[in-house]
C-alpha cells in the first residue's frame, strides 16, 4: 500500500512516497539477517532526519 502526502516546511513542499509494510513481513530481529535490515533501515531514517536538521540550521 502506498502513502503519498505532501508537507509545507518553511515555504517548501516535501512530497514522501512511503510504502507500508505489514510488521508480519519484516524479518524477525533474532535472525542476523534481520538484525542487518532492521540496522540499514534505521541508518537511512537517521541520514534523512540529519539532512534534514542539516538543512534547517543552514537556512
Amino acid at each position: 500500500m502506498d502513502v503519498v502526502y505532501g508537507k509545507k516546511l518553511f515555504g517548501y513542499t516535501m512530497l514522501k512516497r512511503e510504502k507500508i509494510v505489514p510488521s508480519k513481513s519484516l524479518p524477525s530481529s533474532k535472525s542476523p539477517e534481520g538484525k542487518l535490515e532492521t540496522s540499514i533501515a534505521a541508518k537511512k531514517v537517521i541520514d534523512q532526519h540529519r539532512k534534514v536538521l542539516i538543512a534547517l540550521r543552514d537556512r
